[in-house]
């Protein structure tokens, strides 16, 4: 049964404590590649280490945030306006959906109606020129995009390009199946193994 959170800000000392130890969609990189295959077992080790040391330690291990993921986080709120207004749509913001076990979580830029999600992603200038020009790859971002829609259960995702004064690039995706299986069954694996390594270590 799916867990939805909805009063706590994203982004607080409480949002990351519901994320300590948890298998997030942002994450999903490092479990699946983004046809759907097992990652290459360093980068699935080293997150998968970092969800050991938090479960073990009891406290969230903040990663490095470049300063254009700050930079992100601050143009965030006036992507989602733009888009509101382009698409007509009014965005919920929520905390975070769990997994009935509480061992994977997503928490999305917004809800749109009933059955959509959105994904903002912002970028620097010559990026958002060269993806007006020649397109944004389907491939980019797609463990999340299509882990979030695995997770929270839900149909479509708007994925977001936002660059200020620059036009948006908004596309759509639809829930891949065959990607959404794989990824679950590799989802399982990796939360069954880290499950597996906390009971055999803590005390």
């Amino acid at each position: 049964m799916l867990i939805t959170i909805r009063d706590i800000e994203q982004g607080t000392d409480e949002w990351k404590e519901l994320r300590r130890g948890v298998v997030t969609a942002s994450n999903f990189k490092y479990i699946v590649t983004s046809t759907g295959d097992p990652v290459s077992p360093s980068p699935r080790k080293k997150y998968m280490d970092k969800l050991f040391d938090e479960i073990i330690s009891g406290k969230v291990i903040d990663g490095f945030k470049s300063d254009h993921m700050k930079r992100g986080n601050e143009q965030e709120p006036q992507a989602c306006r733009d888009y509101e207004f382009i698409q007509g749509v009014d965005v919920e913001h929520v905390t975070i959906f769990l997994d009935e076990n509480k061992k994977i979580g997503y928490s999305p830029d917004g809800l749109i109606g009933e059955n959509g999600l959105v994904e903002i992603k912002t970028a620097l200038p010559h990026i958002q020129r060269d993806r007006l020009l020649n397109g944004w790859s389907p491939a980019e971002h797609k463990q999340q995009t299509q882990g979030g829609l695995y997770v929270s259960e839900r149909s479509w995702i708007d994925r977001v390009s936002y660059c200020p004064n620059m036009d948006p690039v908004i596309e759509r995706f639809y829930r891949d199946e065959k990607f959404i299986k794989k990824l679950a069954i590799e989802s399982k694996v990796f939360t069954d193994e880290l499950e597996e390594l906390v009971s055999e270590f803590k005390i």
